[in-house]
């Protein structure tokens, strides 16, 4: 069986197919998928000529470590230069970027936004179905919502395809993906998004955190940190012992999950179980949440 090449791009939320020998430009990036590609976590030194493989649509490149073969056939790029800021010698860096705020929103005595965290067992687990389906609901009930992805590896684009308003996460502050070695920027950076998302003033903040719960993306750091902050915590699994794992593991940290969506429960049985196992509130995220989003209106609404 042959697997298509991974040489597709995304540009302004449109794939587009790069050709052989066509110039892009290109960030260099980490990468730890189990579903996709991935890539070592050593600092990259490249020199004109060098290959990098191309881990992501967004235009990220690195080095090659390993694929999941049903994905597709990674390609490769030759660098043929950097890219260097206008009026100085020194190369082109995301963190150089610079950070934008969002309008700040007019004064809103004693305003708190209810902060909802949403985090599951790996990625394609059905986190952001979950995101896009609470938006709906809030949306629908006439309130405002942000958007926030503060780990995971950088899409920008589907980022802001969950919510009418605004949608900002870590690739807005110059890092490609959060599974790189410097975890106190990391976590820094998590705590800037939120921090960006409230000065909007959103009656509703959405947090996803992209990537696996146990992996290398800093999810159980930044879910560590952002604790204090969180008003519900929605886990994404697959089946029971995901449950189980989430409940478990988030129990030092402080953290429990107060509803568990996904495919689990998708099945009327999955919902039973979880209430009766685990004494915990499950509804699938493939019809209306109405559910979740009356608890977490009931038990933590806005000031």
């Amino acid at each position: 069986m042959a697997f298509r090449p991974l040489c597709h791009a995304h540009r302004h939320g449109h794939m587009i197919h790069l050709r052989p020998r066509q110039q892009v430009a290109l960030i260099l990036a980490h990468r730890r998928s189990l579903m996709e590609l991935s890539s070592t976590l050593e600092r990259y030194h490249l020199r004109t000529g060098d290959a990098v493989t191309l881990l992501g649509g967004d235009g990220y490149a690195g080095s090659y470590f390993s694929v999941l073969g049903s994905y597709g056939t990674p390609v490769q790029a030759r660098i043929l230069g950097g890219i260097v800021e206008p009026g100085t010698e020194r190369l082109l860096n995301t963190r150089a970027r610079p950070w934008v705020p969002p309008p700040a929103a007019e004064p809103r005595p004693d305003h708190a936004p209810l902060v909802i965290g949403i985090a599951g067992v790996r990625m394609d687990s059905g986190k952001s179905t979950v995101g896009r389906n609470l938006a709906r609901q809030f949306e629908a009930a006439g309130q405002t919502v942000a958007f926030g992805k503060v780990t995971g590896f950088g899409c920008l684009y589907e980022t802001r395809a969950i919510v009418d308003g605004l949608a900002i996460d870590f690739t807005d502050f110059g890092l490609p993906s959060t599974c790189g070695p410097d975890t106190a920027r990391i976590v820094s950076l998590a705590s800037q998004v939120v921090d960006a998302l409230v000065a909007a003033g959103p009656d509703v903040i959405l947090l996803e955190f992209g990537g696996d719960l146990i992996g290398p993306y800093r999810v159980t750091e930044c879910l560590e940190a952002l604790a204090p902050r969180l008003d519900h915590l929605v886990f994404v699994a697959f089946d029971l012992c995901g449950v189980y794992g989430a409940v478990e593991h988030l129990r030092p940290l402080g953290l429990a999950p107060d509803t568990i969506s996904g495919p689990i429960a998708n099945n009327p049985l999955g919902v039973t179980l979880i209430r009766e196992q685990f004494g915990l509130h499950a509804e699938s995220s493939l019809e209306p949440m109405t559910e979740t989003v009356a608890r977490i209106s009931s038990t933590a609404s806005p000031q």
